[in-house]
């Protein structure tokens, strides 16, 4: 076991958690703000796993940003409220299906798919935008000056500001996130502990919440980015099951570490 007063790096936080339950008790003994800033790395991890490498990788398919707009879509000009542009375009970007066609003298509500989560369909005259089941549209009308491909490739930088604040709040909610479920496995531990006669505080069953998540964590992350080998309703199912043995695990090691320190008194 751990000398009580030993500090642990975040690596070695981690190896624990996942391969040694038995140094729960050197876990839990860290300090709040250590067990806090352990859970926000993770969150970090969690995020570049999850969102950064498939938004960079899908990206570099494209050529990067500039190429995708000089030369991968169409060449098109808005100006005088309407939209020309050289032949269609109909893909999917980051889950977002987008279409534009010029020939279409107007987009409606009728042309919006139920099933789908995101879409920006462009027309002669209009732009329509679904996003989480609300609908915006944008008449050219309203736009001054003229927008073309040139326009989009400036924007480029303002696009990369986007993705930067889209990560650091992906990172903020996944940190919350990670923390809610650490505290629902410390509500559960508390039955666990009580069953077991181990008196463990809330706060120390909170610092084995955050450490039993993160083996099921880092494999769900995994199953996200490669299109679910496992299917989703499977993998929650087993990623708690994962979770409540290492927390059973990590709260039944305080129990052996008192034994042990009875033993040797």
């Amino acid at each position: 076991m751990r000398d009580k007063s030993t500090k642990i790096g975040v690596i070695d936080q981690g190896i624990l958690a996942v391969s040694k339950t038995k140094e729960y008790p050197a876990l839990v003994r860290q300090s709040m703000g250590r067990v806090l800033n352990f859970a926000l790395v993770i969150s970090i991890l969690l995020t570049i796993i999850v969102y950064l490498i498939p938004m960079l990788a899908y990206q570099w398919s494209l050529g990067g940003l500039e190429t995708f707009f000089q030369e991968r879509i169409p060449t098109f000009t808005i100006a005088n409220g309407k939209m020309e542009m050289e032949g269609e375009l109909d893909m999917e970007l980051l889950g977002i299906q987008i279409k534009a066609d010029s020939s279409k003298e107007k987009y409606t509500m009728d042309d919006i798919d139920s099933e789908k989560i995101a879409q920006v369909l462009i027309s002669n005259s209009n732009l329509l935008i679904k996003d989480l089941g609300q609908v915006f549209e944008i008449n050219f009308e309203t736009i001054k000056g003229t927008i073309n491909n040139q326009t989009l490739v400036g924007m480029v930088p303002y696009l990369y500001g986007a993705e930067i604040v889209l990560i650091l709040f992906g990172i903020i909610a996944l940190f919350l996130r990670y923390l809610l479920g650490a505290f629902g496995y410390a509500l559960i531990g508390m039955t666990v502990a009580s069953l077991r006669q181990i008196p463990l505080s809330l706060q120390d069953l909170f610092k084995i919440g955050i450490y039993c998540k993160l083996l099921s964590a880092l494999v769900g992350a995994v199953n996200e980015v490669l299109g679910y080998p496992i299917p989703v309703e499977y993998w929650y199912s087993v990623g708690m099951l994962i979770s409540f043995v290492y927390l059973t695990k990590g709260i039944v090691a305080h129990k052996t570490n008192e034994s042990s320190k009875g033993m040797i008194v």
